[in-house]
């Protein structure tokens, strides 16, 4: 990896980040709580009581607070960032319509790619395009239980922060991982206070994705994109199982991994999550410091891809029977 070549940021010290975050979640719940800003459970959710909406703002707002100490060295980033997080927001209130939020998605993506010097006319730009949103897209479909976007975000972060050699963008990591372990206070209980909502999962998303290019890009490991994988995984295949099913792929449903072992077969939210997030950590450990080939991490990836569908295809022939 080359050598860090930016000076030392001003986020040395992460305490004033998590008091500051903490106050800013507090006040919003209180302010949320007030007008209303729930999440009511319905036949598709795997919650059973009204709980708040919205709690990943704290993502947006720490990714603000660094920016600004840091002279806004991620403009463009920032620009999409917070383009996708009002949007989201509105939507978690009262609901946008699919072309404007799609939209957005695009504007933000291509934001994104400014911001990392990728957004050239080249022949793989359209299918990096639809790639990237439909990552997006696919973090916020897993955002269902309790701790899991929390977890298996740290799960990601955390090698990256490790490995980072760029002080600055080393710095933007910690104050990630901290507005998710303040989220986590919140969120990563038996009965949650908050649900990170589309704000918080698409936020996060695109922070992740800025993270993973940034690292693919410095190095040319296009490995670096299987920190995602289990994501990758339960989002393809339930997707496979819903066409197959001829569902609507766009509607509600509890038909990923999780919410089979959560909701039918009655596992606690917080032990699934963090098993999503162990996982993850574990296999993106074995990428960063073992340092495999991209073939075998492909061969692995398949491997893991074929248990998942053994072992979800057994639990749900369980059911049947």
């Amino acid at each position: 990896m080359p050598e860090a070549s930016c000076p030392t940021p001003k986020t040395q010290n992460p305490l004033p980040y998590l008091i500051i975050l903490f106050l800013l979640e507090l006040l919003y719940l209180k302010v949320a709580d007030k007008y209303n800003i729930i999440d009511k459970p319905n036949e598709r959710s795997s919650h059973k009581r009204v709980v708040i909406r919205g709690g990943g703002v704290v993502f947006v707002l720490g990714f603000v607070m660094w920016s600004v100490v840091n002279a806004f060295p991620y403009q463009y980033l920032l620009l999409g960032l917070m383009l996708s997080a009002a949007v989201s927001f509105i939507d978690d209130v009262k609901g946008l319509p699919n072309k404007l939020r799609f939209a957005v998605h695009v504007i933000s993506v291509a934001l994104l790619l400014q911001q990392l010097d990728l957004l050239q006319a080249t022949w793989w730009i359209l299918p990096l395009f639809i790639v990237l949103i439909g990552i997006k897209n696919a973090y916020n479909f897993m955002d269902g239980i309790n701790g899991i976007t929390g977890f298996y975000s740290l799960a990601v972060l955390i090698p990256f922060y490790l490995t980072e050699p760029d002080a600055q963008l080393q710095s933007m990591i910690l104050v990630i991982g901290i507005s998710l372990a303040v989220f986590l206070f919140f969120n990563a209980r038996t009965k949650a206070l908050c649900f990170a909502g589309d704000i918080g999962s698409i936020s996060m998303a695109l922070l992740v994705l800025f993270v993973v290019l940034e690292r693919i890009n410095i190095t040319g490991n296009f490995a670096y994109i299987f920190v995602l994988l289990l994501y990758g995984i339960d989002s393809i295949f339930t997707i496979v199982q819903r066409l197959w099913q001829r569902e609507n792929i766009f509607a509600a449903h509890r038909k990923h991994f999780y919410q089979l072992l959560v909701n039918e077969y009655k596992f606690p939210h917080l032990p699934i999550s963090i098993l999503y997030g162990v996982l993850q950590l574990l296999f993106n450990v074995w990428v960063f410091y073992a340092e495999p080939s991209l073939a075998m991490v492909w061969s692995v990836a398949v491997g893991i891809g074929l248990v998942y569908i053994a072992v979800k295809f057994k639990l749900l022939q369980k059911l049947k029977a």
